[in-house]
């Protein structure tokens, strides 16, 4: 799904591809590129493999890479990452990092982020969608950048996926076992709130100093 608009005089394409590898590629192959697209901006939620990168930190991936699969890793242009950079250092609502990325076809819950941690220390965090957002613009040889707010720890258990989804609560059946899950469902829920208060925060930030850079 995506929509036109303009913000702060500036023509926007804003898509809507939900979560998951699966999703993101199906929104992408439907994006009008007859457009000019002069920077493609994808943001969302992470989850982080460092004790250092803490609920609502920014990540901004200084490479992409692929979980368990021989494919190429995606670096965005030096350009685009220098005024990231300097953006980020002038945001003071979040604290920022440059951490690689990987993308996982499935949500990595607190003992895999461990076991990963200790294989590739290299890496900041794990998500679901940054790979294929960049191989796909960089096929294309469209600047993209890539801007992730932390909505989960190397240190939080994560409740069950199916947990978080609100069918799930209709069945009285589920109620004991959602019960005892009910804490651990809050804090994601919480911690999900703050990462996108801060990605929009961030995005809101970033695109007024592209329009002052006329950019």
């Amino acid at each position: 799904m995506y929509q036109f608009g303009t913000y702060l005089n500036k023509k926007i394409l804003l898509v809507q591809s939900g979560i998951g590898g699966k999703n993101i590629r199906r929104a992408l192959r439907s994006l009008p590129l007859k457009y000019d697209i002069s920077l493609a901006i994808n943001i969302g939620c992470t989850g982080s493999l460092v004790p250092s990168i803490r609920i609502a930190h920014l990540n901004i991936p200084c490479q992409i890479k692929l979980y368990k699969e021989q494919a190429m890793n995606f670096i965005p242009q030096k350009e685009v990452l220098a005024f990231a950079h300097s953006t980020a250092n002038e945001f003071n609502r979040a604290t920022s990092h440059f951490f690689p990325a990987l993308t996982v076809k499935k949500v990595f819950d607190r003992e895999e982020k461990m076991a990963l941690h200790r294989n590739a220390p290299e890496l900041g965090c794990v998500d679901l969608e940054s790979y294929y957002f960049a191989q796909f613009f960089s096929k294309l040889q469209i600047p993209y950048l890539i801007i992730r707010a932390v909505s989960d720890t190397c240190e939080l258990s994560l409740p069950p996926v199916s947990y978080l989804s609100p069918s799930y609560w209709k069945r009285w059946a589920h109620m004991p076992e959602l019960s005892k899950q009910l804490p651990s469902i809050l804090r994601f829920h919480l911690a999900v709130i703050q990462a996108c208060w801060i990605n929009q925060r961030f995005i809101n930030f970033l695109l007024c100093r592209i329009r002052n850079l006329d950019i």
